[in-house]
């Protein structure tokens, strides 16, 4: 097969952003609007300056902000958990494993503050996206797994693959990042003369023109905002999309490791199938080949097929919280209505208040002089005024029109209709009830406002297995050195980790990470303060009814800090009474783990047969 030239990959990922972003135009601009409702920016720059050049209000009562934070409040309360399970021949003890490693991942990248971010931005605009990749900044052999919430405007998709999974049918996802230029130059001292003769510009065939969206780099009009990210950065386009192939792999009938063949490496493969003692099968598939590259105007950076060593799903996760038939919707989109309403009724109210105040005064001509009119104009509506006119003459204030009702009622039904649409109701948002009503009624009224959300939180349930599932690939890809894989964790590092999470595992008891296959179920964090404390009740109230539960676990089901050391005190005062008997190994009251099976991958296999 022909290497495509570095011009043949720019015109197709010119063609890529340029149909994604026009697919995306429709939900950018109404995620633009959403996101300046929430941060309570609902009125038109027009209609502002229309308003303050007739010195009238405009009001911004942001109730958006109220059920957003709301709805984000309960998934920051109600945290995801990750526990990996063994499919076809994986074992559970790499899953336990797997588990604590991708727990571990998520705690060095502060990931429930990431996911937190990803699921703000998702209700607000309708798309959110967080970010995978390997950073060697501080390792630079094996590197370390990062994560990291990426702007929902940075980033395009291709909108023709229709289903939630963006790994289903998804051609490329393309994120794009302002960088800075002396760190490219750094990176790319390859691309130096590129940097240097300006060979950034986009071909003329190229639509994109300079703005703060697009990539261009033709000269822009002096005194433009733009001119000073043009001097410091350069738009950086990172592109991840898939090719079809014939690819061979290898297939273990036993233990259910699924290896590419190496290019070249085809006859070894075939010839190591065909032993009677392998175990293996060959079999060829047309499969999806991820691949990355990064370009900076028309100059790639880098093009890399199989970036991550056999890892084939997107980096790039989105969360959207209404995907109905490949319509995509945020949680603010309708109660813009709503609230434009409650704001411009206020604000006619308010300028009708206004008006009141000084409501003008009506009288003959000859009622006053000149000069006594000009002070009743500027002092007429002071309180305490002296107002003198000629005897016989007419003068009288005005009697102001009393506010609106109108403008009060179609307020607060405005109000009314953003509660109702959104289904956060005062119950949820712990607002003073709207009526006297018993406690379990309130709750009844509660859980109808969450079922009413339920869609989001379901959707958001998906997003996060995709994401952990990614999460788990990446730690399970990279070559296999004989014995196990170590792409991303050393023997080092994944003993610190199983230690650390009393994990009874010895390194060598691992074989491969990549034998088998494993699945992800997503539970609530049992750490979580309401799922704690809900648990810990029940459990005291069962012991109250009679059932004989153990007191240590009361203790693991509370929040206590030092709660291990007090298990472990009665589990050695238990012991000493004579009343549990010591255990090898693992101290009192730990059961003992068999070893698992040797899963390692033969060695011949080891030898360059396999690909990513």
């Amino acid at each position: 097969m022909a290497k495509t030239t570095d011009n043949e990959i720019v015109k197709t990922l010119i063609e890529f952003h340029q149909k994604g972003t026009h697919d995306n135009s429709s939900w950018r601009k109404r995620a633009r609007t959403a996101m300046a409702f929430y941060l309570g920016n609902s009125w038109d720059s027009d209609d502002v300056s229309l308003l303050d050049s007739e010195g009238r209000p405009h009001l911004s009562i942001n109730l958006i902000l109220s059920v957003v934070n709301l709805l984000s409040g309960i998934q920051r309360q109600n945290r995801q958990d990750i526990k990996v399970y063994a499919r076809h021949g994986g074992t559970e003890l790499v899953a336990q494993v797997l588990t604590a490693l991708a727990k571990h991942t998520f705690d060095c990248c502060n990931g429930d503050w990431e996911v937190a971010s990803w699921f703000l931005d998702g209700i607000i605009t309708g798309k959110g996206w967080i970010d995978l990749d390997i950073d060697y900044q501080y390792d630079p052999l094996q590197g370390d797994l990062v994560l990291a919430k990426t702007g929902c405007f940075d980033v395009v998709e291709d909108r023709e693959g229709d289903e939630y999974d963006l790994n289903r049918s998804c051609k490329y996802i393309i994120k794009t990042q302002w960088q800075d230029k002396e760190k490219l130059k750094l990176q790319w001292p390859k691309h130096k003369t590129d940097f240097e003769d300006g060979g950034l510009d986009l071909p003329p065939e190229s639509a994109d023109v300079w703005a703060a969206e697009t990539d261009s780099y033709q000269a822009a009009n002096v005194g433009e905002p733009s001119m000073t990210e043009r001097k410091f950065r350069w738009r950086v386009r990172k592109c991840y999309w898939k090719e079809w192939k014939k690819r061979e792999f290898l297939i273990n009938t036993t233990t259910g490791l699924v290896q590419s063949v190496a290019q070249g490496k085809e006859e070894l493969a075939a010839r190591f199938a065909n032993r009677p003692d392998a175990g293996w099968v060959l079999r060829e598939r047309v499969t999806p080949v991820l691949r990355r590259t990064m370009t900076v105007g028309h100059v790639v950076l880098e093009d890399i097929e199989d970036p991550y060593d056999g890892m084939m799903m997107y980096p790039l996760i989105r969360f959207c919280p209404y995907f109905v038939d490949d319509n995509i919707m945020g949680t603010v989109d309708n109660l813009i209505d709503p609230q434009q309403e409650l704001n411009k009724r206020r604000s006619q109210a308010l300028h009708h208040l206004n008006q009141s105040a000084n409501s003008g005064w009506v009288g003959d001509s000859d009622a006053m002089t000149a000069s006594q009119w000009e002070e009743l104009s500027e002092f007429g509506s002071k309180p305490g005024g002296i107002i003198k006119k000629r005897p016989g003459s007419q003068l009288e204030r005005i009697s102001p029109a009393p506010v609106s009702d109108g403008h009060l009622t179609f307020a607060e039904m405005g109000k009314q209709d953003i509660k109702d649409i959104s289904a956060v109701n005062a119950d949820l948002t712990g607002g003073k009830p709207e009526r006297q009503e018993s406690g379990r009624a309130m709750l009844l009224r509660q859980r109808q406002g969450l079922a009413a959300n339920e869609i989001v939180f379901d959707n958001f349930e998906l997003s996060y297995q995709i994401l952990s599932q990614t999460v788990i690939d990446f730690i399970r890809a990279g070559r296999s050195d004989g014995s196990r894989m170590s792409a991303l964790y050393s023997d080092a590092e994944i003993l610190a980790v199983i230690q650390k999470d009393k994990l009874e595992v010895a390194i060598e008891q691992l074989g491969s990470l990549k034998v088998g296959r494993y699945g992800i179920k997503i539970s609530q964090n049992p750490s979580n303060p309401t799922l704690q404390w809900a648990n810990y009740e029940m459990l005291r109230n069962l012991l109250k009814d009679g059932l004989p539960i153990d007191p240590k676990f009361i203790l693991q089901a509370s929040a206590a800090d030092n709660k291990d050391e007090i298990i472990a005190d009665i589990a050695a005062k238990q012991q000493a009474a004579g009343m549990i008997p010591p255990t090898a190994g693992g101290g009192p009251g730990l059961p003992q783990r068999r070893p698992s099976p040797d899963t390692r991958i033969p060695q011949a296999v080891a030898e360059g047969v396999l690909g990513g």
